[in-house]
């Protein structure tokens, strides 16, 4: 039997109800992470580390129902997405991956398609009022001190000095470039590719517009026949980020 739908369009499992009942959106960050199945081992190691540093609330998003039930199983809070931001519905339904691949990135379709479920995820907690701070499952949270250098929110846990600004930036991302000179100085070193393996979304219009932005180069690319498993959500999210000046890009 499919979970109920929390009036949007997350279904969550009962662990992720009972969590997320406990607290108000506004004002707080939800631990977030997503994937299929197939991930399983990924998803355990994630949880282990994410549990052991003590984030909370956290989330898993299930792509697959598969996944989705063993959560529930482990007593983990999870959700399903009914997949209907971009079509009209045919039938009540949770989303779920139909590759016969092993792993979703060499399969050029479903990883973009990946890509719109987890910006699908995004929106859908942003909406309900989260700030999300999202992190891929290769990911290990080795201490909960995220909030130094991603938030004001908490007075108890102010931002260091050094994240002053950052601390208040709609979306904080990654960078695949490290530079501990340009760090410094502040600012990008030439053309660096952000890396969405870590990302904070703030419960800001800039940020909601940012998601929404990137769902709509997603789509624009999703399709085509030439499509390669280099268009992806990452290399996407940095083409809206660069604002490139033509009639197809999506830009802020």
């Amino acid at each position: 039997m499919l979970p109920e739908v929390s009036g949007r369009a997350l279904a969550l499992n009962e662990p992720a109800k009972h969590a997320l009942a406990a607290v108000e959106p506004r004002g707080t960050t939800i631990h977030f992470t997503f994937g299929t199945s197939v991930m399983m081992d990924f998803v355990k190691n994630w949880l282990h580390f994410a549990q052991k540093a003590g984030l909370t609330p956290l989330l898993v998003g299930a792509a697959d129902l598969t996944l989705l039930k063993a959560c529930s199983e482990m007593r983990v809070p999870a959700a399903g997405i009914i997949p209907e931001l971009d079509r009209k519905p045919k039938q009540a339904e949770v989303y779920e991956m139909k590759s016969n691949w092993g792993y979703i990135r060499h399969h050029k379709s479903d990883f973009l398609e990946m890509g719109l479920v987890k910006v699908a995820f995004l929106w859908e907690l942003l909406a309900v009022g989260f700030s999300v701070l999202i992190s891929d499952l290769d990911v290990v949270w080795l201490n909960g001190h995220w909030q130094r250098w991603m938030t004001h929110s908490d007075p108890t846990h102010p931002a260091v000095p050094e994240a002053a600004l950052i601390a208040a930036a709609d979306v904080l991302v990654t960078t695949d470039g490290l530079d501990v000179r340009q760090d410094a100085r502040g600012g990008l070193a030439g053309i660096i590719e952000l890396n969405t393996g870590v990302v904070y979304f703030r419960q800001t219009v800039g940020a909601k517009a940012m998601v929404q932005s990137w769902r709509k180069a997603m789509l624009h690319q999703k399709g085509r026949p030439d499509l390669t498993e280099n268009v992806n959500d990452q290399s996407l999210f940095n083409q809206v980020r660069r604002v490139e000046p033509d009639e197809t890009s999506v830009g802020l």
